[in-house]
């Protein structure tokens, strides 16, 4: 997923933030039809809780309403940091979805 994401097979715009000279995370969404998507949110462990999650945040925001489409994003209810920051920036939760899963082989 990773991979295909960097690649440019998944995501349809990547942002990167960084501190001074080294990346400190990244962000990618897919633009669909019914609005953008954020895919992957990712702030290295020594940056997290300076801003660089919500910096990335707002590049997507920008996106979307540059594209002028809602802005979308999934994730995990037992992520606790993922919901703060995403409810910290103005998300609201629209739907609660359980989804399982076996894995059989």
């Amino acid at each position: 997923w990773l991979e295909n994401t960097f690649n440019g097979y998944y995501a349809d715009e990547f942002f990167v933030s960084f501190d001074d000279d080294q990346a400190s995370g990244f962000l990618s969404v897919k633009d669909k039809d019914d609005g953008v998507y954020i895919d992957l949110l990712v702030v290295l462990p020594d940056f997290r809780g300076k801003g660089f999650a919500q910096g990335l945040i707002q590049k997507a925001i920008d996106y979307s309403k540059d594209k002028n489409k809602e802005l979308f994003v999934y994730t995990q209810g037992e992520n606790i940091a993922a919901n703060r920051i995403y409810q910290k920036t103005g998300f609201l939760l629209k739907e609660f979805l359980l989804v399982y899963h076996k894995r059989v082989c």
